[in-house]
């Protein structure tokens, strides 16, 4: 749902405003954007999780 509201304030304004409006970081959908999907649909490891496996 939020990502239909983030779509069409973007059309309406810019990539900015509408992060701000919905509480969407732009780094985090620039990650998405540029990340493809792993097998799986599990993220990677960060440093946390490989510090406790």
């Amino acid at each position: 749902m939020i990502n239909e509201a983030f779509e069409q304030l973007e059309r309406m304004l810019d990539t900015t405003n509408a992060c701000r409006l919905t509480g969407i970081s732009r780094a985090t959908l620039h990650s998405a954007a540029q990340s493809p999907a792993r097998p799986g649909g599990r993220a990677a490891a960060g440093p946390a999780q490989r510090a406790v496996a």
